[in-house]
Order: structure tokens, then C-alpha cells, then sequence
């Protein structure tokens, strides 16, 4: 099995070193796009590199603002990257720099080898009652989709005119991030080349990145291999400030119950300490050992 793992980073490079290290194995390469702005964590992370012949740096770098449309413009520009860059894969994992294995490689391997005709992303219709559908302002599922958004000086300006997406689609909405076969990035990719439409109607929305795939994915002919869960623990519920949570020692038990391949959001500089439990208490079990 054949895994590369797309990582979107922005800081930290002794939490990316780690990162890599731990999902480094046989058949894996790794992508890394560094924000545009990121000039000193990208210099760190050349460097750093340099030996490992496995790991790439997406050449076409984005300034990414959250909220707007240039987060899946990097996305699929890093995705285009990936598929003519002549390295083969059969899964591609979209990981952020502060995501972190919760499963041994040999795990995460067996898994992915045994759904390989599976694609793993979390999805609701936007068309029906959903997580979104009580909450206020922009945030509320019908204004995302319906109203029209652009960003000037990096503020967020709503015109609240009715849009419908473009070929019939049905809206649906969920968490950006996503376990694609090839099979499915082929398509995905294949599709963006010619659906202009799409495109611009997905400029126009608020947050696009948690509407964009599961939109295009679940209005395809790979709708049947789409499975409903995106393979990661999220705490969504705790603001530490904000949500989600960043995960801390007194998660590892959480962590450890989790079914899930991967979790988020990590990060070194407030709790080293969850790293080293994971690392020697989660990472090195049996494929068989869990099932997700």
C-alpha cells in the first residue's frame, strides 16, 4: 500500500519533524505545503529534510486566509502537484501540521489495504436538519450556501442574495479534512478541470473548505465508496480557546478508546507531554489490535 500524505503547515517545524518520523515507513511519501508566509518554518523544514528523499515541498505556495476560498485553491493546486509529479500512491491522506497518528503505521497500512475501494470523508446534506442548522449569522447552513461572500482587506462581506448550486447539486457540508484513493483523486481532479460553475459558486461561500469535497464527492459517481467519517478524533466541544480543543495529557485516555487512524488539533508548545504518551503507548500496537 502505497501512502502519501498531503500536510498543510504553517509553524512549528519540531512538531512536523515529529510528525513525519512517526508515519515515515516503507511506500510513503509526504507532501508538505508551507504557507507563503511561512518563509522561516519553510527554510527550517528544507533544511531539515533535506536527507529524506520521500518528502516533497509543494513548489506552488498559497497565502492562506481562513474562511475564503484560497484554502481549497491550495488544496487542489497541491493535489494537481501530487498527481503529475510521477510518484505513485494508492491513498492520499490530507493531513494539517498539527494533526498527529493515534494508530501504528502498520495499523494505519492494514486499513487502508483492506478498504482500499473505500473513500473516507464526514458529510450531512446541507438540505436537511444538520449541525449547522441552529447555529447564528454566517455560520447557519442555508446562509453559507445560499448567500454570496467576498473578502476585502480581510474582512468577510455577506450580499444576502439567493444562489443555487450549479447542475442540480445537493449541498453538503462537514469537516475539510479527507482519505481519497486514487481512483477518487483522479476523478476529483478530472471534474475541476471543466466545472467552472462549481468553482465560482464555491469562491462565493462562507468557509468553502467544509462544503467544497463533500459537495463534489457526494453529487459524483464515487458517492457508493464514500464512507461517512473523516478517520480523525476532534474535540469540538472544549474551547481552549477555541474550538477544537487542543488535545492535552488528560486526552490520552480519550485518545486511546478512539477507533480513529488520526486525531487533532496537537500542539508542542502547550503540552509536550501528550506526545510522548501517544508515541509510547499508542504507536507501536498490532494491526489486529483495534479495528476502526
Amino acid at each position: 500500500m502505497k501512502i502519501s500524505y498531503l500536510i498543510f503547515v504553517h509553524k512549528n517545524f519540531a512538531q512536523i519533524q515529529r510528525l513525519i518520523s512517526n508515519l515515515n515507513d516503507e511506500g510513503v511519501n509526504f507532501f508538505i505545503h508551507i504557507s507563503e508566509t511561512g518563509d522561516a518554518v519553510y527554510q527550517e523544514c528544507t533544511e531539515g529534510f533535506a536527507d529524506f528523499p520521500n518528502v516533497h515541498f509543494i513548489k506552488n505556495r498559497f497565502k492562506i486566509w481562513w474562511g475564503t476560498f484560497s484554502l481549497v485553491d491550495a488544496i487542489l493546486s497541491s493535489v494537481r502537484e501530487i498527481v503529475y509529479s510521477g510518484v505513485d500512491y494508492e491513498r492520499l491522506v490530507l493531513l494539517s501540521g498539527q494533526d498527529y497518528p493515534i494508530k501504528s503505521n502498520e495499523f494505519i497500512r492494514s486499513f487502508f489495504i483492506r478498504n482500499s475501494d473505500k473513500n473516507y470523508i464526514e458529510y450531512f446534506s446541507l438540505s436537511a436538519p444538520n449541525k449547522w442548522t441552529n447555529a447564528s449569522g454566517y455560520f447557519n447552513d442555508k446562509q453559507r450556501i445560499e448567500n454570496y461572500y467576498f473578502t476585502y482587506r480581510s474582512k468577510v462581506i455577506c450580499i444576502p442574495v439567493k444562489r443555487k448550486l450549479p447542475y442540480s447539486f445537493t449541498p453538503y457540508g462537514g469537516s475539510l479534512w479527507w482519505n481519497l484513493n486514487k481512483e477518487c483523486i483522479e476523478y476529483m481532479i478530472g471534474f475541476i478541470e471543466n466545472a467552472h460553475k462549481f468553482i465560482d459558486f464555491m469562491k462565493h461561500t462562507y468557509i468553502p473548505d467544509e462544503v467544497f469535497f463533500q459537495t463534489l464527492l457526494l453529487n459524483s459517481p464515487m458517492r457508493s465508496t464514500i464512507v461517512n467519517t473523516d478517520l480523525r478524533y476532534i474535540n469540538w466541544e472544549k474551547a481552549n480557546p477555541t474550538p477544537p480543543a487542543v488535545l492535552m495529557s488528560e486526552d490520552f485516555d480519550t485518545l486511546s478508546a478512539s477507533t480513529a487512524l488520526f486525531a487533532r488539533k496537537f500542539d508542542m508548545d502547550h503540552d509536550p507531554k501528550i506526545f510522548d504518551l501517544v508515541d509510547q503507548n499508542l504507536l507501536f500496537l498490532p494491526a489486529g489490535s483495534k479495528s476502526a
